[in-house]
């Protein structure tokens, strides 16, 4: 759909390396602000702007990658007979991002549907590709998924910060509500800082665990 941003991330799994990423049109020009020529420009350059607040920023990174890992460990058959914790394949997930947010400084937010898909590359499972589309969504959509299911709404951001209103997140304050410089200058920042890194460790542990598990059955 021309209305549908599409992001596609291709890694290399033999030598653990990204090897490529594409983007659709609405993608770049409606969500990104830039057209494709500029954007490879910068990506080249290595020059990129946040697509949300720093703290949002750092949870849906870590977010997208134990979704990313978890579905090639399953992928591979080597997740086994482990559960992943609840949200892991939340679907659809709605996420908060910034307007316009390679082209200028942070301002009103945009909701967005996400959708996550990886796979193996058929012919070369040594390849992975990595999905994901970004429908626009209205605020009451968001509260209306919100009200029967917080975790799909976020779910990574409400044990840190708590689950926010549509209004709330469009709002063009909250990237520097939510700066790390901002966080860390109050009590109540740093103790929402302290809950993001506890949340991690939690993760990690089990995906440590479960990487254990597949070592014990390759010996």
């Amino acid at each position: 759909s021309a209305r549908c941003g599409m992001l596609v991330v291709r890694f290399d799994t033999k030598f653990r390396v990204h090897s490529g990423t594409d983007v659709n049109t609405f993608w770049l020009e409606q969500l990104a602000g830039l057209h494709r020529e500029e954007y490879i420009s910068r990506a080249f350059a290595g020059e990129h702007r946040l697509v949300t607040s720093e703290l949002r920023q750092l949870c849906k990174m870590f977010d997208t990658s134990r979704r990313w890992l978890w579905a090639y460990l399953q992928a591979k058959d080597m997740g086994g007979d482990m559960s992943e914790p609840p949200g892991w394949r939340t679907q659809p997930s709605y996420y908060r991002m910034s307007r316009n947010w390679a082209r200028t400084d942070h301002g009103p937010g945009v909701l967005m549907r996400v959708r996550f898909h990886t796979a193996l590359h058929p012919a070369d499972p040594g390849w992975m590709y990595c999905q994901q589309t970004f429908v626009e969504v209205s605020a009451a959509e968001y509260e209306a998924v919100r009200a029967v299911d917080p975790n799909s709404c976020e779910g990574y951001m409400i044990p840190v910060v708590g689950s926010k209103s549509a209004e709330e997140l469009l709002s063009a304050n909250l990237a520097e509500l939510e700066s790390l410089s901002h966080l860390n200058a109050s009590p109540e920042g740093r103790a929402a800082l302290d809950r993001f890194a506890d949340a991690l460790e939690q993760d990690y542990v089990f995906l440590f665990a479960a990487l254990d598990k597949i070592k014990s059955r390759q010996r």
